[in-house]
């Protein structure tokens, strides 16, 4: 299809349709204006579309327009379902927006068309009406009815359906249709709708949904859309502020009804409950208009809309038909209503009601007796006939099926219980339920029979007791109070089955003296009913008795323990007694029967059958064999005694070490610890054996005194002792330690411990780096073809020999030095007894060409171990001398600058300046391009050479009359602020830069001016010599970094280019003539010398003499290293060895006369000589490479 344009910018319908016939254009999409709500009728179109009854869509119409035919998609097609149960009207002005408001979400790649607004009409179930463009029916091309276009930068595409949001044409605009009229293309009441929407900010609302069926019950949840959008445009010629600021968007919440808490999507502004029981509630919102400058016809045009959104919970509703509020607007919150949306329908369904369960209660009743339930009190509000069930324990389980009767059947519990009846209530489609509690009592238990048997003291008496409950589900238990303080309980045991429970039980007891014993039982259900018997048990009288155990032997030294068993039937108070050989027998013990009551009374008729074990301990300090015997008796008289012999045997002594195997480093001492026992009295002796070492005794008294004598059963035992030895090996080696223990009646234990002594790798050092430099020239500055001294040193902790290995990164030869332990020769394996710890010391000497390197040094032992240590050094280039000199000038100018030395100052800016030249810049520091980094939502809009231009985004523009500094950060941290005045962002200001930053005059101007995009910042560099960043407070505007034009002088630190290298040399020469005085006598700087004492002329005098000296040394080595290339190029044609030969003489000559004028202090002739002397070399190169 083709786009064909219309109605734009003011100009006429008719001459764009003119055009597209001229050109024989077929049917296409047109660019027309947008649709509107309706109400009144049966149904309305907004139910209509909603309950999918009714469709929208743009058509093609084909028409005779001023003698031509044409077909063009200027109508919109209403169509309405046959299914329709009643004619549809458009009764207000109703909006078509596509797309809508209303869709969910939007594909791009949809079709859509213009916007427009429906004037009324009625449609009856299965007909359509096509609604004519506005501005072709008020010509008299089209019919009625029309609609009126809203959209006017869209074109017109036929196929498009459309989604309707319920959005009714506002008020303004129905105002502007109320009376139609055609005077020309260019004023009529078309142009007038396009013309208010580009003066006046216009704000449309819909409300979703449109309609809705819920049922009558409470808490229905609605889910509620008001959708506000500013149809109202704007372009570059706009005059009219379009934009919607403060609007306001309100809605009803009908009585009755409520919010669901947290729904909302966007917080109301405010919520006001109104007296008919209402509440309004408002959002304040600002909707821009949309921009069309530039825009794409074929594109919707870029409305600014807002979704608000909630939840809607309804209360009981009767069933009918309910009208929810319009959603409003008030687009410049003048308290008058702009615009509304559709009436939302909402259809109300009833449903059956449940009926109500009643249970008359609470009840009462016995265990084992039967109980009924009253239901009769259910009602069912619609009058249906009623059915019941019962749940008599409210477990969840039915226990009758339905019935007809509210009185439930008999029932009988098994149990005293507070339990809950459930009732469920049946109208045949609703049910109720409700529960009652009720109350069973317990019934008492009782005994129906019992039987007794008497018994002898020690022995059991027995009781057999039959009985029954009345509740059988309970459990009973028997208390039996047997005499004396004597209780007993029993859990009994019966059936459970109705209509009572029964049970047998067997009691037994023994008493532990004789008599005849009143006794009581009780039995007790599980709810506490009880039933007593009294009886009374006869008991005879029975003879104690006593059974004694044998007894243990042991070894000397060792715990020896007996133990005796005692036993009486009887409740009788007992007496244990032992004697016997060795020590440590006690005296007699006491054992009553009763601690709380002695002696023991006569009867004592509580069951304490004596069973008792004693036991003794004794300790013999040798061995042999001795006699015992342990003697019992009870408070009747009777004794009983048992006696015999026990052995004690001799043991060994033991030895123990703390470790079967050690590992130690050579040079380090290691020391063993022992502790060895003899249980008997005998003194100990420790005796060490080392490998390549010593053998140490130690001797260790039982009396700490002197020897044991032999025969000694009452010295100290056990006798135990603990020893050490220590010993330093000087190598590494597998080495044992032998310790023998020995007692003084011979008995030995011995112990053998390896020690594993590992070798340590020495531990190299370099301790010194140092360089001597022929003139004034920095100490810290390593320089090269001069040599340096190296220092390096060692240890190891072991007696072994040091071998040094120099390495000095620059692939030359290593270099290696070797100390002997015993300075005679190598070093025998092993060697424990050799000198340790041992240190060495190593020192070599090598020059370098410029550059870095790493010099290692390895130190190696004779066993082995080695270890390297290493250390980075920089050997200048001329390069780094330059910018060391560099360094120091901009010092210099800092304390020019604080003694007001202008003149100074001057002559150390044309130092400084030459010195940057001689490294290729060629005129520092004026940029001849310039690299940005932005901060967020910042533009470039213009970049040159030496000047650029960013653009404040939008995000920028609230922040900026806060802003109250414009800073610059330099690359070096220094700071440049720049106050900046109130209302500066709609001010044009300028600031002019010269300051000195880094030591250097820096040369720039800032600028800010304000336009319709924003605030630009202009940056504008003459002379620049450090990255800066402009901030805005803290907030990052730009990192500008800058380019310089750079001559080809240099190929590395240390070559220039053959070509045009000379450059360099006079440009340094141009350096000194800058900083020294040119007049004869010692050096001094080009200064005001009144400005200054005697002393400190003296020191800048040295200090301008140094920079003097790097210069110089710089050129000697760009001389020198073009020597060395020379020297070292192959000569293609032996023809050209004479020339070549020639030009390294001359070279050589040059260097000699630069070495004189530099020994005199002509800094600048030295400079011209060396650079005499790398042209020949250039020359030699060149020569030499000759075909």
């Amino acid at each position: 299809m083709h786009a064909v344009e219309g109605g734009r910018m003011g100009r006429g319908f008719a001459c764009v349709v003119l055009a597209a016939v001229l050109a024989s254009s077929a049917a296409g999409s047109l660019l027309l204006g947008a649709p509107s709500p309706t109400s009144g009728g049966p149904i309305k179109i907004w139910e209509g579309y909603a309950r999918g009854w009714v469709t929208v869509t743009q058509v093609d119409i084909t028409y005779d327009r001023g003698g031509f035919t044409v077909t063009l998609p200027v109508g919109y097609r209403v169509s309405v379902s046959p299914s329709a149960p009643a004619s549809v009207v458009v009764d207000e002005p109703s909006m078509l927006m596509s797309p809508s408001p209303a869709q969910f979400a939007v594909d791009p790649g949809d079709p859509t068309t213009q916007d427009g607004a429906l004037t009324t009409a009625t449609l009856s179930p299965g007909s359509s009406v096509t609604y004519s463009y506005a501005d072709e029916w008020l010509q008299g091309f089209l019919p009625p009815p029309p609609w009126w276009c809203t959209e006017h930068f869209q074109y017109t595409q036929a196929g498009v359906d459309i989604v309707l949001g319920g959005e009714i044409l506002p008020t303004a605009l129905q105002d502007i249709i109320a009376s139609p009229y055609f005077d020309s293309e260019t004023k009529n009441t078309q142009i007038d709708v396009w013309n208010y929407l580009s003066e006046h900010a216009t704000i449309v609302v819909g409300k979703a949904p449109m309609w809705k069926e819920i049922p009558s019950t409470a808490g229905q949840i609605i889910s509620v859309t008001v959708a506000a959008t500013n149809i109202a445009v704007k372009g570059d010629n706009s005059g009219s502020d379009v934009d919607a600021h403060g609007a306001i968007v309100s809605d009803r919440i009908p009585a009755g009804w409520s919010v669901v808490p947290g729904s909302y999507s966007v917080t109301p502004t405010s919520e006001t409950q109104n007296s008919d029981g209402t509440k309004t509630v408002t959002w304040a919102v600002d909707l821009p208009a949309a921009d069309v400058t530039g825009k794409d016809l074929n594109a919707p045009t870029p409305y600014q809309g807002i979704k608000l959104r909630y939840q809607l919970q309804t209360p009981r509703l009767h069933a009918g038909r309910i009208e929810l509020p319009r959603a409003e607007v008030d687009t410049n919150a003048d308290e008058t209503v702009d615009a509304h949306s559709e009436i939302p329908i909402v259809d109300v369904f009833s449903v059956n009601r449940a009926p109500t369960a009643v249970i008359t209660g609470p009840f009462t009743g016995v265990e084992g007796s039967p109980i009924q339930f009253d239901a009769s009190g259910s009602t069912d509000p619609d009058g249906d006939d009623l059915q019941y069930r019962w749940d008599f324990t409210s477990d969840g389980t039915w226990d009758t099926g339905w019935m007809s009767s509210p009185i439930s059947p008999p029932v009988t519990f098994g149990d005293n219980l507070v339990g809950t009846v459930t009732v469920e209530v049946s109208d045949g489609e609703l049910t109720a339920s409700t529960s009652a509690g009720y109350t069973i009592s317990n019934a008492p238990p009782r005994i129906d029979s019992f039987f007794v048997t008497g018994a002898v003291e020690g022995s059991p008496a027995t009781i057999t007791v039959t009985f029954s409950d009345p509740g059988w589900l309970d459990t009973h238990t028997a208390f039996i109070d047997w005499g004396g303080g004597a209780l007993e309980t029993v859990t009994l045991t019966s059936t459970h089955d109705p209509p009572a429970a029964t049970g047998t039980f067997t009691i037994t007891h023994t008493y532990g003296d004789d008599f005849a014993y009143p006794i009581t039982i009780a039995i007790v259900d599980d709810d506490e009913g009880s039933v007593l018997q009294d009886l009374t048990v006869p008991v005879s009288n029975a003879s104690p008795s006593i059974e004694l155990t044998a007894i243990p032997s042991g070894d000397e030294g060792a715990t020896l323990t007996f133990e005796a068993r005692i036993q009486d039937p009887g409740s009788d108070d007992l007496t244990v007694s032992w004697s016997g050989s060795c020590s440590g027998w006690s005296s007699l013990v006491f054992y009553p029967n009763d601690p709380a009551v002695v002696p023991d009374p006569d009867p004592s008729p509580q069951v304490h059958p004596r069973d008792i074990t004693d036991t003794q301990t004794v300790v013999c300090g040798d061995n042999g064999g001795f006699a015992w015997t342990v003697k019992a008796q009870d408070d009747d008289g009777g004794v009983t005694t048992l006696s015999g012999t026990f052995s004690v045997g001799n043991l060994p002594p033991s030895v123990s070490v703390d470790s079967a195997k050690v590992g130690v480093s050579e040079g380090t001492q290691v020391t063993l610890t022992a502790t060895a026992t003899d249980p008997g009295s005998d003194d100990l002796a420790f005796s060490w054996s080392w490998d390549f070492g010593p053998t140490d005794l130690h001797v260790y008294y039982n009396n700490g005194i002197g020897p044991d004598p032999p025969g000694s059963p009452g010295g100290t035992y056990p006798f135990t002792a603990s020893d050490a030895s220590s010993h330093t090996y000087g190598d590494d080696c597998a080495c044992t330690v032998t310790l023998t223990v020995t007692d003084d009646d011979g008995g030995s234990a011995r112990y053998v411990t390896s020690v594993d002594v590992r070798n340590v790798a020495p531990t190299p050092t370099i301790k010194n780096v140092a360089q001597t430099v022929p003139g004034h020239l920095p100490s810290s500055d390593l320089f090269p073809f001069i040599p340096i001294d190296f220092t390096g040193a060692g240890t190891d902790p072991g007696s072994d020999d040091l071998t040094f290995l120099w390495d000095f990164g620059d692939g030359s030869a290593t270099a290696t030095s070797t100390t002997f332990n015993d300075g005679a020769g190598p070093d025998p394996f092993p060697s424990p007894g050799g000198t340790f710890p041992v240190a060495a010391s190593s020192r070599v000497s090598h020059s370098y060409s410029p550059g870095d390197y790493l010099v290692r040094l390895r130190a190696s032992d004779d066993d082995g171990g080695s270890s390297t240590t290493s250390l980075p050094i920089h050997i200048a280039s001329p390069g780094d001398l330059k910018h060391e000199a560099i360094q120091r000038i901009k010092a210099l100018k800092y304390v020019a600058m604080a003694r007001g030395d202008k003149e100074f100052l001057e002559h150390l800016d044309k130092a400084e300046e030459e010195v940057w030249e001689s490294l290729g810049i060629e005129d520092p520091f004026e940029p001849v391009g310039i690299t940005v980094a932005l901060g967020p939502d910042v533009t470039v809009t213009r970049r040159g050479n030496n000047e650029v231009r960013v653009l404040l985004g939008p995000s920028w523009t609230p922040k900026l009359p806060a802003y109250r500094t414009l800073r610059l950060a330099w690359a070096n941290d220094a700071v440049t602020m720049i106050d900046l005045p109130r209302g500066w962002p709609n001010k044009d200001l300028s600031f002019e830069g010269r300051l000195r930053v880094d030591a250097w005059l820096q040369r720039f101007d800032v600028t800010s001016s304000h336009g319709k995009r924003g605030v630009t910042l202009k940056f504008h560099a003459d002379d620049v010599s450090l990255p800066v960043a402009l901030f805005l407070g803290s907030d990052m505007v730009a990192h500008l970094s800058f380019r310089y034009e750079m001559e080809p002088w240099w190929i590395d630190a240390t070559h220039l280019n053959p070509k045009e290298g000379e450059e360099v040399f006079e440009e340094e020469e141009d350096a000194v003539e800058a900083l020294l005085q040119e007049e004869g006598g010692p050096v001094s700087c080009n200064l005001d010398e009144r400005r200054w004492t005697a002393t400190e002329r003296a020191t800048l005098a040295s200090e301008c003499d140094l920079i003097a000296n790097l210069l110089v040394k710089a050129d000697e080595l760009l001389a020198l290293v073009a020597l060395g290339d020379a020297r070292d190029t192959p000569i293609r044609n032996p023809n050209n060895t004479q020339e070549v030969q020639h030009e390294i003489a001359e070279a050589e000559e040059e260097l000699l006369d630069a070495y004189q004028e530099w020994g005199q202090l002509e800094y600048a002739e030295a400079i011209e000589e060396f650079g005499e002397a790398w042209e020949h070399a250039q020359d030699a190169i060149r020569a030499a490479n000759r075909a």
